[in-house]
């Protein structure tokens, strides 16, 4: 998925909505990202160290995970710390996932916690 174009470095175009000959190569004047680019994502804290990806999506079930969205943050020596970054395509996902904040899994709190990206 995504856009074909790319925005190009020079001054935006102004497009005229009644002019029916926008050439196809003109540079987008929109600020809005393509869906899927994965600005929206969370921390969860407190996952059980025997924790999955599995078990992730089963917690978040029902949010538009991106592909390999989920990333396992190891703790300082390498080892699972119980903390995953997830990656969303859409902003309902993330209010979806922010919903789940203090929920339980493996019979632990989890924490959800937005992430600027």
């Amino acid at each position: 998925g995504g856009f074909g174009g790319q925005v190009g470095s020079a001054s935006p175009a102004v497009v005229v909505a009644s002019s029916p000959s926008v050439p196809s190569g003109a540079p987008s004047t929109g600020a809005a990202q393509p869906a899927g680019t994965g600005k929206f994502a969370v921390r969860l804290i407190g996952l059980p160290l025997t924790a999955t990806e599995s078990d992730v999506r089963q917690f978040l079930v029902g949010c538009d995970v991106l592909p390999g969205g989920i990333t396992v943050e190891p703790d300082t020596s390498g080892k699972t710390s119980g903390r995953v970054m997830v990656k969303f395509a859409s902003e309902q996902s993330l209010k979806i996932a922010l919903s789940r904040d203090r929920q339980i899994m493996g019979g632990r709190f989890i924490e959800v916690f937005r992430v600027s990206l």
